[in-house]
C-alpha cells in the first residue's frame, strides 16, 4: 500500500503532473497522426474522419488543459480555483469522444445527436460548478471527497458502464481493447467514488491521483486502436484491388528446383519397396536442403527391433544400405520413433547421440537432424529423418512442418510399393503350382506352349550370359587400373563400384521378369482345368451310357461306341505325356538359369568386395599423406609463430621509445605551464605597481615620508622579484637544455646503429641521473623562494626522470637477456629491495593522486636472483598498475610465501592488483586491455629471465591482477 500511495503522491505532485500531462499529449498527438496518415476516399467516408475528428478533438481539450497548469505554474491565474472542475470536465468529454468514435458507424445522426448532447450537458455543469468551487478554493479547501467531486465521479462512472454494454452489444472492431481501455477508466472512477464516501477516505488535495494513472493506461490503448483500424483498412483496400495489381518481376519465379520436382515426382513411382524407399529419402533430403535422409521401422512396442530401412546420400549420390541400431546409441531417436512424435537433434543438446549416428551412417560430422513420424499402418511405426552435417548449422523456421507434410505421401508410396509387390506374389505363386500338375490335364489335340517359352527361356540365358561376360571383363579391367594407378587421389573404385551396383540391378531386374514369365502360365493351367472338368463330363456321360447298352439289344454297337471312347482316352494320354515333357525341359531350364545368375550376382559381389578392399587401401594412404601435410602446416606454424614474437620484441622496443618521446612532451607542457604561471606573475605585479603608484601619487602633497619609504619598500620588492625571476628562468633555461640533451640523446639512440646503442642509452641514462638529482637539489635549496606551481613543476620532473630511468634500466636488461647473456644470480634479501620498490612507487604515484597499499609478509626468505633485474621487474609491475588508466586509482602490492611441495622449495607471490580501472571498448576480458603491453612484456622477460613465471588475469571486482611467482633459495 506504501508503494500506492507514493505512485499517487509522485503523480500529484510537480515532475509526475507534468510526466502526465506530456505522456497525454503524445498519445493523443499518435492517435491523430495514424488516423491522418490514411488517405483514401474510402477510409475518410468511412472511420477515419470520425477517429481523426474525435483524437482532434481531446487533443485540444488535452491542450487546453495543459496551458491552463502553465499558466497556473506562472503565476497567470489562480489554479486551485479553475484546475479541479476543468480536469474532471475535460476527461470526461474525451471519455464521450473516444466511445463515439469506436463505437458509433458512419453518418450515424443518432450518435452524433447524443455526442452533442452529452457535451452541452458538461457545459452546462461546468459553468455552474466554477463559481461555488472558486469560493471555496480561496479559503484554501481540498476538491477530492466533496459533494462536487463526488457528482463529476459519479457521472464519469455511469458513462462508462453505458459504453462498456454498448461494446458490448454493438461488437465494432477492436471492442476488446476498447472494453478493455474504459474498463480501467471506469474501475479508476469507482475506486475514487467508494474512496470518497469512506469517513477517513485516502486521497487528500485536489488532484484526481488514480484517475490519472488510469489515463496513462487508457489513452495509448486508444492511439493503439487508431493504428490497428488504419492498418486493417489499408488490408481491406489491397484485398479489393487485388484483382488489378501489376507484378513488378517480368514473370514469377518458381518454387522448386528442377532437382526437387524430379525427386518428389519420382517418389511414387518405384515398384519395389528397396527401391521406393531410396526415392523417398532423396526427395525428402532434396526438398529440405539438407545433406541426405533415412528412414527408421521398428515392431510396435518392441525398441529392439529398431532398423534402418534405407536411406539416401546427396553429397556423393549414393543409398545407405539397411542395418540394425541398438538402442543404447540413439535413445532420443528410438524414443521418437516408438511414441509417434516429430523430433530435434541439435549439436549442443545430442552431441553423443548425433556422434553415434555419424558412426552408424559412415558419414561425417552430423550436426542438426530432425525426424518426423510417418501414419501407423498397426504393426510398424516408421519416421524418415533428415540430417544435415556440412550445409547448415540450424534448421529454418518452417522445416519441421515441410517434413511432416512429407510424410504422409511417403507412406503412401511405401504401401503402393508393398501392395503391388504382394500382387506379384500372388501372380507367382498359382504359377508354381500349375508346374506341378498331372500329365493328363491336357485336353486332346492342343499344342503345348512349352517349345516356345523354352525358345525364350533360351534368350534370356543367353543375353545373362553375355551380360555376365561383359561384366567380368570389367571386373579385369578395373583390376588392372587399380594395379597400375599409384595415385589414391582418383576416385576410381566409388565409380567402378556404382557401375557393379548397376549391372547387379540388372541382373535383378531380368529375374523379376522371368518370375513375371512363369506368372503368365496362370491362364494356361486355368485351360488345363477346364480340360479335367471337360474330361471328367466325357467319362460320367461315358458311364451312364455304358448303363444303357446293358439294358439294351445292340450289343455290338455299344462295343463300337467303348472303342472308340477307349481311343480317345489314349490320344488324351498321349497328350499329357508330351506336354509333361515339355514342362519337365522348361523346368530344368529354368533350374540352369538360377544357377547361373546365382554365379554371376556370387562373381560380381567378390569383385565388389576386391574394390572395396582396394578403396579402403586408397583411403588408408590418402590419410597418411593428410597427416603428412597437418605435420607440415603446424611446422610452419611454429615458424610464423617464431617470427611473430621478433616481432613483438621490435615492437616493444619502439613502444618504450614512444613512452619516452610521451615523458619528454610531458616535461616540455610542465615548462611551458610555468613559463605561464611566471607571466601571470609578472602581470599581477605590474597590476599591483600600477594601484601602488596611484596611491603615491593621491598622497604625495601629505605624506613626502611615507612616500619615500614607499618607494624604498618598492624597490626592495622589484630588486627581490628580479632576483626570483632570475633564479626562474634560470632554472628553467638549465631544465630546457637538460630536456634539449635528452631528445638529442634520444635522437641519436634511435639514428645511430644497433652497435652504439649501449653508448647512447648510457648517455640518456647519465642524463636522467642529472635531471632528477638538478630537481632534487632545486626543491632541497629553494624552500620557500618558489611558489606551488614551480615546486610542482620541479616534482614531476623529477617522477618523469625516476620513471624514464626505470624504463631505460629495465629495456636494457631485457635486450641483454635477448641477446643471450644470462644473469648472475645469488641470494638476495628481499627486505631491502622491497621497501626501496615500495618508496619509488609511493613517489610515482602521488604524482597522479593514485592511492597505494604495501601488504608485505614478515620472515621472507631469500631468493637466487639478480637484484638489479628484480627490482627492475617489480618497477615496471608497479608502474604498468597505477599507470593503466585514468589518475585516482588504487593498487595493492603484496609479498607472500606459497606452501611448498613436499620435494621443492617454496614459492615467493609477488602480486600486484589495480582497482576502478574502466574496462576498455574493444576487449574481451575487463581491464586486460588497459595493461601497457610493453611494460608487461618487459617484466615478464625480466621474470622469466630470474626462473620465474607470470600471469596477468581480470580482478574479480573489475581492474587487472598481476603475479609474479618466484622460487626461493635452497637451504644451506
Amino acid at each position: 500500500m506504501s508503494f500506492f500511495s507514493q505512485a499517487l503522491a509522485l503523480i500529484s505532485e510537480a515532475p509526475g503532473s507534468l510526466a502526465y500531462h506530456l505522456l497525454a499529449l503524445f498519445s493523443l498527438e499518435a492517435a491523430l497522426l495514424f488516423a491522418l496518415s490514411r488517405h483514401g476516399s474510402g477510409w475518410a467516408r468511412g472511420p477515419g474522419s470520425r477517429l481523426a475528428l474525435a483524437a482532434g478533438c481531446a487533443l485540444a481539450v488535452r491542450f487546453g488543459l495543459v496551458a491552463l497548469a502553465g499558466l497556473g505554474s506562472a503565476g497567470r491565474v489562480f489554479l486551485p480555483g479553475l484546475q479541479p472542475p476543468l480536469e474532471r470536465a475535460g476527461l470526461l468529454i474525451t471519455i464521450m469522444i473516444m466511445g463515439w468514435a469506436l463505437i458509433s458507424q458512419p453518418r450515424s445522426a443518432l450518435a452524433g445527436l447524443l455526442l452533442t448532447l452529452g457535451i452541452a450537458g458538461v457545459a452546462v455543469g461546468l459553468t455552474a460548478a466554477l463559481p461555488v468551487w472558486q469560493a471555496l478554493a480561496a479559503s484554501g479547501a481540498a476538491y477530492n471527497n466533496t459533494r462536487p467531486d463526488q457528482i463529476w465521479q459519479a457521472a464519469q462512472l455511469l458513462t462508462l458502464l453505458l459504453l462498456l454494454i454498448m461494446l458490448v452489444a454493438v461488437h465494432p472492431p477492436d471492442w476488446g481493447t476498447g472494453v478493455g481501455m474504459f474498463a480501467v477508466l471506469a474501475a479508476a472512477s469507482g475506486w475514487h467514488l467508494l474512496q470518497s464516501l469512506q469517513p477517513q477516505p485516502l486521497l487528500a488535495g485536489s488532484v484526481p491521483g488514480l484517475t490519472r494513472l488510469a489515463e496513462l493506461v487508457a489513452l495509448p490503448m486508444f492511439a493503439l486502436t487508431v493504428q490497428r483500424r488504419v492498418l486493417q483498412a489499408a488490408i481491406r483496400q489491397a484485398e479489393l484491388s487485388s484483382s488489378s495489381f501489376a507484378p513488378l518481376l517480368q514473370a514469377p519465379s518458381t518454387a522448386l528446383s528442377p532437382a526437387v520436382a524430379r525427386a518428389l515426382g519420382s517418389m511414387g513411382t518405384g515398384t519395389d519397396r528397396t527401391t521406393t524407399i531410396y526415392a523417398v529419402c532423396e526427395a525428402a533430403a532434396l526438398a529440405l536442403q539438407a545433406d541426405g535422409a533415412v528412414l527408421w521401422e521398428a515392431a510396435r512396442a518392441n525398441p529392439g527391433s529398431t532398423r534402418c530401412s534405407g536411406g539416401f546420400y546427396v553429397p556423393t549420390q549414393h543409398t545407405i544400405e539397411r542395418f540394425t541400431v541398438a538402442v543404447n546409441g540413439v535413445s532420443a531417436t528410438v524414443a521418437a520413433l516408438m511414441e509417434g512424435r516429430a523430433c530435434r537433434l541439435q549439436a549442443r543438446s545430442h552431441a553423443a547421440e548425433l556422434a553415434a549416428l555419424s558412426k552408424l551412417l559412415d558419414l561425417p560430422d552430423v550436426r542438426t537432424a530432425l525426424l518426423a513420424p510417418l501414419p501407423d499402418d498397426g504393426h510398424t511405426v516408421r519416421a524418415l529423418m533428415v540430417y544435415a552435417p556440412r550445409s547448415m548449422q540450424n534448421w529454418r523456421d518452417g522445416d519441421d512442418e515441410l517434413l511432416k507434410a512429407l510424410a504422409a505421401p511417403a507412406a503412401e508410396a511405401l504401401a503402393d510399393s508393398e501392395d503391388y509387390q504382394r500382387m506379384l506374389e500372388s501372380m507367382v505363386a498359382p504359377a508354381q503350382k500349375s508346374q506341378a500338375l498331372p500329365h493328363w490335364l491336357a485336353g486332346p489335340g492342343e499344342e503345348s506352349p512349352a517349345p516356345d517359352q523354352a525358345a525364350g527361356l533360351l534368350a534370356q540365358v543367353q543375353r545373362l550370359e553375355y551380360e555376365r561376360s561383359e561384366l567380368s571383363k570389367q571386373l579385369a579391367a578395373a583390376r588392372k587400373v587399380a594395379a597400375v594407378t599409384p595415385e589414391p587421389t582418383t576416385p576410381l573404385a566409388d565409380d567402378e563400384r556404382a557401375q557393379l551396383h548397376a549391372q547387379v540391378a540388372g541382373l535383378q531386374t531380368a529375374l523379376d521378369e522371368t518370375h513375371a514369365l512363369l506368372a503368365g502360365q496362370q491362364p494356361e493351367a486355368a485351360d488345363l482345368w477346364e480340360q479335367l472338368g471337360a474330361a471328367r463330363s466325357a467319362l460320367a456321360q461315358l458311364t451312364s451310357e455304358q448303363a444303357l447298352v446293358a439294358g439294351g439289344s445292340d450289343l455290338a454297337e455299344a462295343s463300337t461306341q467303348l472303342a472308340l471312347l477307349s481311343a480317345e482316352r489314349a490320344l488324351l494320354t498321349a497328350s499329357n505325356a508330351t506336354k509333361d515333357q515339355d514342362l519337365a525341359a522348361a523346368r530344368a531350364q529354368l533350374a540352369e538359369q538360377a544357377t547361373a545368375l546365382a554365379a554371376q550376382t556370387a562373381a560380381a559381389e567378390a569383385g565388389h568386395m576386391q574394390l572395396t578392399a582396394q578403396a579402403a587401401a586408397l583411403q588408408a594412404e590418402l590419410q597418411r599423406l593428410q597427416a603428412a601435410s597437418i605435420a607440415a602446416s603446424t611446422t610452419l606454424q611454429q615458424s610464423e609463430a617464431h617470427a611473430a614474437d621478433a616481432k613483438a620484441v621490435a615492437a616493444t622496443a619502439q613502444h618504450d621509445s614512444a613512452a619516452l618521446r610521451a615523458e619528454l612532451a610531458a616535461a616540455q607542457h610542465a615548462a611551458a605551464e610555468l613559463q605561464a604561471g611566471s607571466a601571470q606573475q609578472i602581470a599581477a605585479l605590474q597590476a599591483e605597481q600600477q594601484t601602488l603608484a596611484e596611491q603615491h601619487r593621491t598622497a604625495q602633497t601629505a605624506h613626502q615620508a611615507q612616500v619615500a619609504a614607499l618607494q624604498a619598500t618598492h624597490q626592495t620588492l622589484a630588486d627581490q622579484h628580479n632576483a626570483e625571476q632570475a633564479a626562474s628562468g634560470q632554472a628553467l633555461a638549465s631544465a630546457a637544455l637538460e630536456v634539449q640533451q635528452l631528445q638529442a640523446a634520444l635522437l641519436a639512440a634511435q639514428t645511430q646503429p644497433a652497435a652504439a646503442g649501449a653508448d647512447a642509452a648510457g648517455e640518456v641514462a647519465a642524463a636522467l641521473s642529472l635531471i632528477s638529482d638538478y630537481s632534487e637539489l632545486m626543491l632541497d635549496g629553494a624552500g620557500g623562494k618558489i611558489d606551488v606551481l614551480q615546486r610542482k613543476f620541479l616534482e614531476r620532473i623529477k617522477c618523469s626522470a625516476m620513471r624514464a630511468n626505470a624504463l631505460l634500466d629495465a629495456h636494457n636488461r631485457c635486450a641483454a637477456l635477448q641477446a643471450g647473456r644470462a644473469l648472475k644470480l645469488q641470494r638476495t634479501a628481499l627486505p631491502a629491495l622491497l621497501a626501496a620498490a615500495v618508496a619509488w612507487a609511493r613517489l610515482q604515484f602521488a604524482d597522479r593522486a593514485i592511492t597505494f597499499e604495501p601488504a608485505i609478509s614478515a620472515d621472507l626468505p631469500e631468493v637466487l636472483a639478480d637484484a638489479g633485474a628484480l627490482s627492475a621487474a617489480l618497477h615496471m609491475l608497479l608502474l604498468g598498475a597505477g599507470f593503466a588508466g585514468q589518475p585516482g586509482r588504487h593498487v595493492w602490492f603484496s609479498v607472500t610465501v606459497l606452501p611448498a611441495a613436499p620435494s621443492a622449495e617454496p614459492l615467493l607471490q609477488f602480486e600486484v592488483r589495480d582497482a576502478n580501472a574502466p574496462a576498455a571498448a574493444d576487449s574481451d576480458e575487463p581491464g586486460r586491455a588497459e595493461l601497457n603491453p610493453g611494460l608487461l612484456q618487459t617484466a615478464t622477460t625480466l621474470i622469466e629471465g630470474l626462473a620465474g613465471r607470470l600471469v596477468a588475469t581480470p580482478a574479480s571486482g573489475g581492474g587487472t591482477l598481476v603475479m609474479a611467482l618466484l622460487p626461493a633459495a635452497p637451504a644451506d
